[in-house]
């Protein structure tokens, strides 16, 4: 394995040119890989696959409106907070209707980069129960009625599906409500996988995920002189 200091942050050693990382395929980058996250990814995996048999693994990426040019390191942390909340709130909706609940702890990593824009942006995946929450749901909603004279603010409805409990999360993090926020929550091609460690198939599945979250833990587009955070997870 191929590594050297990173030169901007000295607490991170840089995996690079090599496909694989702890006999794990990666995907690689220019920049390479910073070792440390690629470990704390590995480890919030094997945690959220420890603790549910089935497992969802859900990724989008969250951005700031362009006319904020938001630096706020806190945002990241009130969205995660705000998305338990809305976790905890839908369960107990469910339980008072006397539908069955499955516990889900929620566990997540993320990466703050920055590009050619004024503003950063987060990559973020979350782990989820998947008897609890197996898909995102339709995410082709902009926040308002589709009549351009007649806005809705749909921010104090419950949401119907997980991709609006994220996107109201991002909203309620940022101060803004849902038709403000349209837009600012984007999920990729993709954007859910399953993990069963009951399943043939699971050695597949785990590296399917961890490969692609290998792309949270690249070097460049990290402006590590800025004194903020560029990577969190979720503990235990």
């Amino acid at each position: 394995m191929l590594t050297q200091r990173h030169p901007q942050n000295h607490n991170l050693t840089v995996h690079a040119n090599e496909s694989r990382w702890n006999d794990l395929l990666v995907l690689q980058q220019p920049s390479g890989l910073a070792n440390e996250y690629l470990q704390r990814i590995q480890q919030t995996l094997n945690h959220a696959c420890g603790e549910y048999t089935r497992l969802s693994v859900m990724r989008f990426d969250l951005h700031f409106p362009q006319d904020l040019h938001c630096r706020d390191d806190q945002a990241i942390s009130r969205f995660i907070d705000a998305l338990k909340a809305k976790l905890r709130a839908d369960q107990h909706r469910k339980q008072a209707r006397g539908t069955r609940v499955h516990p889900c702890n929620l566990r997540y990593v993320w990466v703050k980069e920055q590009a050619a824009s004024v503003a950063f942006h987060y990559h973020v995946a979350i782990m989820l129960n998947r008897n609890a929450y197996c898909m995102l749901g339709n995410y082709t909603f902009a926040g308002y009625s589709g009549d351009p004279d007649m806005h809705v603010d749909h921010s104090q409805e419950p949401a119907k599906n997980m991709a609006e409990r994220i996107s109201s999360a991002w909203a309620s993090a940022l101060g803004l409500s849902m038709e403000q926020a349209g837009g600012l929550v984007h999920f990729p091609d993709n954007p859910v996988y399953s993990v069963n460690r009951n399943n043939m198939a699971f050695t597949d599945q785990y590296n399917a995920v961890f490969q692609r979250l290998s792309y949270f833990a690249k070097v460049e587009t990290k402006q590590y002189g800025d004194r903020g955070r560029h990577f969190g997870c979720s503990r235990g």
